[in-house]
């Protein structure tokens, strides 16, 4: 894709296919299965959580493989696997294994993983004339939420995926006021966030643009309008989006750079 491209890297048909295919089942659902679980036993639903992370970890290593090849040292390697957020997610879901149990970092997970599973299964069908048919049937049923009109995972499904990624950051500071809490699996998580908007910014050459800053200004939006009905909350809350904002600047040519 062009440098100022954010999409997922299409996967190749190949030998790898059909277990991949198995592996996202599998994953969908462990998270089904996570989500569906009525137990207060914190063993079996950390047994279950870790699980479901697993098969998302294997299944995002699937992805890097088929749609980018073997590990390379070259630039051409590194643009391709960074502006991939299906490559990215890799960081994402490791990062989760630090976790208990977070059914708001598994659901983006599960939603790229579903509009992945459906791009898989349009190739799979356009392979065979006798089911062409029933691709152009499930482009149709599924374009617009998980599928473009070529049979490629669509937009909407990266720009849901990174507010369901913010959202998720944030809950994971709430829960900071909770016996839940975990501060390792926060830091990461948010320094996962500053990494994906970092490499927003410089496939977009420096402009924040892509999903996820997308996500964080609507999410921004909704709660500078609670705030702004406390002027002391306002107030705070602005420095500490001024804050965040400088966190994912880029330096500017010929600056060397300040630590933080």
């Amino acid at each position: 894709p062009p440098l100022n491209t954010v999409a997922m890297a299409p996967e190749p048909f190949g030998a790898l296919d059909a277990p991949h295919l198995l592996v996202r089942v599998a994953c969908l659902a462990g998270v089904v299965v996570y989500a569906t679980s009525f137990t207060t036993d914190s063993s079996v639903l950390r047994l279950k959580y870790k699980s479901a992370v697993r098969w998302a970890v294997l299944s995002a290593l699937l992805h890097a493989y088929r749609a980018h090849g073997v590990p390379k040292l070259s630039a051409d390697y590194a643009r391709r696997l960074f502006t991939d957020p299906h490559a990215q997610r890799l960081f994402g879901v490791l990062i989760l294994l630090v976790g208990s149990g977070s059914l708001f970092g598994l659901i983006p997970v599960a939603d790229a993983e579903v509009a992945a599973l459906l791009a898989q299964l349009v190739i799979r069908l356009r392979r065979n004339v006798k089911t062409r048919p029933l691709s152009l049937k499930l482009i149709a049923k599924c374009e617009g939420s998980f599928l473009d009109g070529s049979g490629r995972v669509a937009s909407g499904v990266l720009r849901r995926c990174s507010l369901f990624e913010v959202t998720a950051a944030l809950v994971l500071l709430l829960e900071f006021a909770t016996p839940r809490r975990n501060p390792i699996l926060v830091l990461l998580y948010w320094q996962y966030l500053q990494m994906r908007c970092l490499l927003e910014r410089a496939t977009a050459g420096g402009a924040a643009a892509g999903p996820l800053h997308e996500a964080f200004f609507a999410v921004d939006a909704r709660i500078v309008v609670v705030v702004a009905r406390v002027p002391l909350l306002a107030k705070g809350y602005a420095r500490l989006t001024k804050l965040l904002a400088r966190q994912v600047a880029l330096p500017k040519k010929g600056s060397t750079g300040k630590p933080r």
